[in-house]
């Protein structure tokens, strides 16, 4: 029996260990210990459990709003509270909100401990199973990332994300998580005063009332997170809280379109989560030299291969068709897809308003491409520059 303990106090995680070890009989335990919520939420993304052992007073939550977080992300897994609180009425309230037993630590023993996992599990398998509120696909995560600041990676991410939703009529949310800007709310005209880091500090409390209190609805009819830097600069999030905020919204969402800032440990740290990669560059030699750097060294991978979907290449000029030789000789085989000058993502930088006009003929096909449907004919504002490219 695969046992995961949500437990701070290392003293208490060691009794446990040796109490499993010593149980005699036909049941044997493989013991994980986590001593927070967010490594606890971690282990479920690395495997499955057949029963969860919780403490509800650990560093980063406290109480029922423990017990709600372990429920939101594995509402299949039975859970025994591990308590040394006095209080009886949060231990009643615990158990009508879902928790199959608790246990006192004043009180435990070896063979009630197995006993209380064992029947734990029994009741989760004989009991009623489950029912989904209907089939869904987990959205497919699109990250977009520039390889520096003002290259107009989030006004690509905006456009893309409101092509992705006129192309596929499905579901699609767009969150950013720029540390220094909150050009994708202005952008998307999203009106909140909360961001993707009330998300990430408050996994305890993601359900679907306290995420409709976060998202924006937009006219786009694209749900929008703000990034950090439309309430505070600087604020950071951690790779793995932006992880389990992705894996909530994945089952609520067809696709997410991710601005990702630039190329930083955050972005880096995000990249498994990604399905596909958009690279945003303008075509001066450093900025691909540190695009191409960057695609070589993190995103080709035997398990995602062609994780970069493409290189952008933005705000090229009339005059520029005749760098593709020297360009193609720069980035080698990776895929390209280039935008000219007068695609308006300086214009939507600075009046904030995207322009239809201009972004909307190019990225429809870049989108298309995204949602692999077929490709509309090649606009004339186009400029192929490697037959290769998707």
């Amino acid at each position: 029996m695969k046992v995961l303990l949500i437990e701070d106090n290392a003293a208490d995680a060691r009794l446990v260990r040796e109490m499993l070890s010593e149980t005699a009989g036909e049941e044997t335990f493989h013991l994980d210990v986590a001593p927070t919520l967010l490594q606890g939420l971690t282990f479920f993304g690395k495997g499955t459990y057949d029963v969860v052992l919780l403490d509800m007073s650990l560093p980063d939550s406290q109480g029922l709003n423990t017990l709600a977080a372990i429920r939101t992300y594995a509402p299949s897994i039975p859970v025994v509270l591990l308590t040394g609180s006095e209080d009886e009425q949060l231990v009643k309230e615990a158990l009508k909100r879902g928790a199959q037993d608790y246990l006192h630590k004043k009180a435990l023993d070896a063979s009630v401990l197995s006993r209380a996992l064992q029947y734990a599990h029994l009741r989760s398998l004989s009991g009623p199973a489950v029912q989904p509120s209907g089939p869904h696909t987990p959205a497919r995560v699109l990250g977009v990332l520039g390889a520096k600041g003002g290259v107009g990676a989030t006004t690509l991410a905006c456009r893309l994300a409101i092509e992705l939703r006129k192309l596929t009529n499905s579901r699609v949310a767009l969150i950013g998580l720029d540390p220094a800007s909150g050009t994708l709310g202005e952008l998307m005209e999203a009106k909140g005063r909360y961001s993707v880091v009330d998300l990430g500090m408050n996994l305890h409390r993601l359900d679907e009332s306290f995420w409709s209190s976060i998202k924006c609805a937009t006219r786009f009819d694209v749900d929008v997170v703000q990034s950090p830097g439309a309430q505070s600069f600087g604020t950071l999030l951690s790779p793995e809280r932006v992880h389990h905020v992705l894996t909530f919204v994945r089952t609520r969402y067809d696709w997410i379109v991710v601005d990702a800032g630039r190329f930083d440990p955050l972005a880096v740290g995000l990249l498994s989560d990604f399905h596909q990669c958009v690279i945003v560059s303008t075509e001066d030699v450093p900025t691909l030299r540190v695009a191409k750097r960057f695609i070589e060294s993190n995103c080709t991978t035997p398990e995602n291969p062609e994780m970069v979907l493409t290189l952008v290449l933005n705000r090229l000029s009339q005059a520029q068709r005749w760098m593709q030789k020297e360009i193609q000789q720069l980035v080698g085989g990776i895929p390209c897809f280039s935008l000219l000058e007068n695609t308006g993502i300086r214009e939507a930088f600075s009046t904030g308003k995207l322009d239809e006009r201009g972004l909307r003929p190019q990225l429809r096909d870049l989108a298309a491409k995204i949602a692999g449907m077929a490709v509309e004919d090649e606009p004339k504002s186009r400029l192929r520059l490697f037959s290769r490219a998707r």
